[in-house]
């Protein structure tokens, strides 16, 4: 009897040998397009006759960024989902380039990402009663509001980067003067003007505190120096 093997692809026994390869196979990478990013990220193209709008959508956060034939540059909105209600974390901020603006959009979705909705609603307990009602500011930032007064709601993520020498207990910050410990610890949330009104009115209430957190390291809360 012959042992004799059939070349590959030559009927044996009324079937088909299989054909073998033996070369590795190579997955192809994605090309970097408008659609697609070098570092993976995902682009939804949409638009009309005078717009190009790219969407990528991460963790319930969607990242737009839109260009106009109008216009120079690109703009950049991000609005998470994550929470009870659609909450806009960047609105139409300008960028010199698709690009750019592309980076900008995953930087604040990045940051976003890193913090989670407080779980707060109208009847929920505060340091000054039950709550009447409250408003995102940012992702962990809600401005909330009761009968008699209010204040800012920041969750535990938030909290925890106020530093402890002037932490309020559980997130709450008061509207007399407590918030602007807030709002300089949180300073890219906020506008500038509210941020350099919080921090006077911190070197006002807080002298000791502000010195020794915001003096140590100005930079880290917005500022090039103390005045």
């Amino acid at each position: 009897m012959s042992t004799e093997r059939q070349p590959a692809g030559i009927p044996v026994g009324g079937q088909f040998a299989p054909t073998t390869h033996s070369e590795p196979q190579v997955a192809l990478a994605k090309p970097v397009t408008p659609f697609h990013d070098a570092d993976g990220t995902d682009w939804e193209f949409g638009g009309d006759e005078y717009t190009d709008v790219y969407t990528s959508h991460v963790g319930g956060i969607a990242a737009g960024v839109t260009t106009d034939v109008r216009e120079e540059g690109a703009r950049v909105k991000v609005i998470d989902h994550r929470g009870t209600r659609p909450l806009v974390i960047s609105d139409q901020t300008h960028h010199d380039s698709l690009d750019e603006a592309k980076a900008h959009a995953k930087a604040v979705r990045e940051r976003a990402s890193r913090y989670e909705h407080n779980h707060i609603s109208e009847g929920s307990l505060s340091p000054w009663g039950k709550l009447q009602g409250h408003t995102p500011i940012a992702v962990g930032i809600d401005a909330v509001w009761t009968a008699g007064h209010g204040g800012f709601k920041l969750s535990p993520e938030r909290a925890e980067e106020i530093d402890p020498a002037w932490r309020e207990p559980a997130g709450w910050y008061g509207q007399d003067c407590a918030w602007a410990k807030a709002f300089i610890t949180h300073h890219q949330e906020f506008l500038p003007f509210d941020v350099e009104h919080a921090h006077k009115e911190a070197r006002k209430y807080y002298p000791k505190e502000y010195a020794e957190i915001v003096g140590k390291n100005p930079a880290k809360y917005g500022l090039t120096a103390l005045d």
